[in-house]
């Protein structure tokens, strides 16, 4: 883009012109005055805003970040991005002579997108129209990382789209960019020509996440992945696919729902990359709802959210966070699940927390655990403690229903620990009784 320049910006004395500060200098000022990544996106974008305007150096850098990541999305119009389409397919049209300046432009800024949504589309008139003017434009984002798609029917465009990245060996055209495709309650067209469902099996990616509804139809072979880092899903159809393959490369593991506990001891067996696994809930349809297994070795992982009853089988880990928040759910009657009453931990249980070959610095377990153990004592570095006072398989108190019963829950968890705390954040989780607005409480310690 010759007609917008970017240099540092021009020191005078009078009619002197002075020597330019360094770039780096300007760098570390706009890295002190951007935004958090924790920050929202509004807020972060009308930040950027502002110092865009300071000067045409910090008007690169913070254009770059607005439009990092864009959003089209069919309940709210105010993101700027149909605009912005429009502005990049008229910059393509090749019958425009002379294009203007805001469409040459948008065709620049395009090359700093990295990560493209596109949300609430289901129910929408004339979705499918919009959704294929705005896949021509994401054709002029050629570094595009991740896809999200959330609440929206994957039509052809939407698929072609995606597999414009594929990896390819034309020397012309190579885009092995995308890294990530996330799917979230969206549902499929069922006119998509096979040819282009497998396409999307070419796609190199490293971290696919996959949450479904009834109607979603996808089949799991047609997102055949390969290399992957990180997957993550609520679809055990999807995961039972997933499991039966190599995945030497996977570190993170993600399940909303298991149910051939098995079948997934094995696969994990043969993953020692794995470092975080989270299985949320566990579906059992045998009459043993948690079967003997065998302790997978996983000697990297570090961060485990399971089922308490699941504990047991990673004594001796590197284990640096710990959530003990999974649920066991069971069939009942008339098709409706139930959650069974589970005995309470004892210490024997417990101590796989006690034998972790790593220092525990994140624990998130139901308050019986910590008066089981004397915390103070064996987790001395602790950072962050999360109490939950409802759990579905345990059996609890009474809800805290008012300020002096919520009193005393933390008169009795200050009286358990002695001395000072090292704690950075502690929670009281009541879930969704009647207490106190069934928010989390949270001190930042």
């Amino acid at each position: 883009m010759g007609d917008f320049k970017w240099t540092t910006p021009s020191r005078r004395r009078g009619s002197r012109i002075l020597s330019l500060l360094p770039t780096e200098v300007y760098l570390e000022i706009f890295a002190y005055l951007e935004p958090s990544e924790k920050d929202n996106v509004v807020d972060c974008k009308h930040i950027f805003s502002n110092l865009a305007l300071v000067c045409r150096f910090f008007c690169a850098h913070a254009i770059s970040r607005v439009y990092r990541s864009i959003e089209f999305s069919g309940r709210d119009a105010s993101s700027g991005a149909p605009g912005f389409c429009r502005l990049l397919l008229q910059g393509t049209n090749s019958t425009v002579q002379n294009h203007a300046f805001d469409a040459r432009f948008a065709l620049h800024v395009a090359q700093s997108v990295r990560e493209c949504t596109f949300r609430d589309w289901i129910g929408i008139p004339s979705a499918a129209a919009f959704l294929k003017s705005y896949c021509k434009a994401v054709g002029q984002m050629p570094n595009i990382e991740c896809f999200r798609f959330e609440s929206t029917p994957i039509t052809l465009p939407l698929i072609q789209a995606i597999t414009r990245f594929k990896a390819t060996s034309t020397t012309s055209c190579i885009r092995t960019n995308l890294a990530k495709l996330s799917i979230r309650s969206c549902t499929l067209d069922e006119e998509i020509p096979e040819k282009d469902l497998t396409d999307v099996s070419a796609l190199t990616l490293r971290d696919v996440e996959y949450w479904t509804i009834p109607s979603m139809l996808l089949p799991p072979s047609r997102l055949r992945v390969r290399q992957l880092e990180i997957f993550r899903t609520d679809s055990w159809t999807f995961t039972h696919y997933f499991i039966k393959r190599k995945h030497p490369d996977l570190q993170v593991l993600e399940l909303h729902l298991g149910e051939d506990l098995p079948a997934l001891f094995a696969f994990l067996a043969k993953c020692p990359s794995i470092t975080e696994l989270i299985i949320n809930s566990i579906f059992p349809k045998s009459d043993h709802p948690v079967p003997s297994l065998t302790a997978p070795p996983l000697p990297n992982i570090h961060t485990i959210t399971i089922l308490p009853s699941l504990l047991r089988y990673f004594s001796k880990r590197p284990l640096r966070k710990v959530s003990l928040n999974g649920i066991e759910i069971r069939p009942g009657e008339r098709s409706i699940c139930s959650f069974p009453t589970l005995p309470l931990l004892s210490i024997p249980d417990t101590l796989p927390l006690l034998q972790s070959t790593a220092v525990i610095t994140e624990l998130r377990v139901h308050k019986h655990i910590y008066f089981l153990l004397p915390f103070h004592k064996h987790f001395k570095d602790l950072e962050v403690l999360a109490l939950s006072y409802s759990h579905a398989n345990f059996t609890t108190a009474p809800a805290i229903f008012s300020a002096g019963l919520f009193h005393n829950a933390v008169r009795d968890v200050c009286a358990r620990w002695s001395g000072a705390p090292t704690l950075r954040e502690f929670h009281m989780e009541f879930g969704e009784s009647d207490a106190a607005d069934s928010r989390h409480f949270m001190w930042d310690l």
